[in-house]
């Protein structure tokens, strides 16, 4: 007879593999998008995603995005983790001087911030975006979830 704890860790084990997406999905066709007309400072980009993936509990989901040469000023809704796959941004910082963001470059930016982008050409991201919670949620689900750690229910994600 197995464990109850040891049948858990088999049904993650085999979750992770069977849920488990390959890199070459994000090379498939892209789903057209558009920006609000308001956020578009210059340019008429041609935006484009394909969401890859999803989190269990439905918050958090994982896309590429990609856009054509245009200057505009994103609003983000969700905390968003970025690195970018292809193409070259810059991101105009508070002082006038623009960041450049090439392949390989990673940035976050926290739901409620506002970013002026300036693409020369093309750029290509792959975007890892989560709500952001009010405190007592958020406190709700990290209390939560230490029960269940402590409890032996979920083990901690390894880093």
């Amino acid at each position: 007879m197995i464990s109850l704890e040891a049948e858990l860790e088999l049904q993650s084990q085999e979750a992770a593999i069977h849920d488990f997406q390959p890199w070459s999905y994000a090379r498939g066709a892209l789903n057209e998008s558009r920006m609000p007309p308001s956020w578009l400072i210059s340019g008429e980009p041609e935006t484009r995603y394909k969401l890859l993936g999803k989190t269990k509990d439905k918050l958090g989901y994982f896309m590429v995005w990609e856009c054509g040469a245009a200057t505009f000023q994103w609003h983000y809704g969700s905390d968003e983790f970025l690195t970018i796959i292809s193409g070259e941004a810059f991101l105009k910082q508070p002082d006038g001087a623009e960041r450049h963001f090439k392949v390989g470059d990673t940035a976050f930016f926290p739901a409620g911030s506002r970013a002026t982008w300036r693409v020369p050409n093309h750029v290509r991201k792959i975007a890892v975006l989560k709500p952001s919670m009010i405190y007592p949620i958020a406190f709700l689900a990290r209390a939560s979830m230490k029960v269940l750690l402590n409890l032996g229910i979920v083990k901690q994600p390894g880093l």
